[in-house]
């Protein structure tokens, strides 16, 4: 049986190839993982607004606002934060 002389550089490459396949399926499910993250984040934030958007129509105390307004800071950061990340792994 006749030996091609490249046959190893071939498999070199095979091998190259095989891992960064290996390398980008990583990457997009991590990306994927982000990107949920996120939008949980980003469905959170919509959640809150109307909650307090329907809390507004009654009485709220000046403790309560505060809390929102912390909540919400708290929120913003981690919305920004997250979509720093995932730009990252884009």
């Amino acid at each position: 049986m006749y030996r091609f002389k490249l046959d190893p550089l071939l498999n070199h490459q095979r091998f190259i190839e095989d891992q960064r396949q290996k390398e980008l399926a990583e990457i997009r499910l991590k990306l994927e993982e982000q990107e949920r993250i996120l939008d949980r984040l980003l469905r959170k934030e919509a959640q809150m607004t109307a909650q307090l958007k329907k809390k507004h129509d009654g009485a709220l105390s000046s403790d309560d606002l505060i809390l929102y307004r912390h909540y919400f800071d708290r929120l913003r950061k981690d919305v920004a934060d997250q979509r720093g990340v995932t730009e990252e792994t884009e």
